[in-house]
């Protein structure tokens, strides 16, 4: 099943890879950013759309999970390596029942900055 779901993911990549990042739309469950310099990208994949909003997120081009990010209760938290990993980023938001970002704006600032703090984790590792 895993194999079947990482060719449907690496399909989904290629097709994507030819697209500006900037101009996904909402209805691609995948998004990717990229690191300061612009070299390396994250990939966050979407594994639920609401209730919580969930991502897995990986490097382009390796086929392991790298970052996990759940949006539920009002509360974003983002965890590396996976699930039940460190918490690197964790943001209440001031409704306490919200589980998906109202618009394709905040899920673009919001995921950024779940980006930027898996980075961060990643840098603070490889030294």
């Amino acid at each position: 099943m895993q194999n079947k779901n990482q060719n449907q993911i690496q399909e989904v990549l290629d097709d994507l890879r030819d697209l500006d990042s900037d101009k996904f739309l909402a209805t691609i469950p995948v998004r990717r950013f990229f690191d300061k310099a612009g070299h390396k990208s994250l990939v966050f994949i979407l594994t639920c759309s609401a209730c919580p909003e969930q991502y897995d997120v990986q490097f382009e081009r390796e086929d392991r999970t790298v970052g996990y990010v759940r949006f539920r209760m009002g509360k974003l938290r983002v965890m590396c390596p996976d699930v039940g990993g460190e918490v690197v980023l964790e943001k209440t938001f001031p409704e306490p029942f919200q589980g998906c970002f109202y618009s394709e704006q905040e899920r673009k600032d919001n995921l950024q900055e779940a980006a930027e703090a898996i980075w961060k984790y990643y840098e603070r590792k490889d030294k």
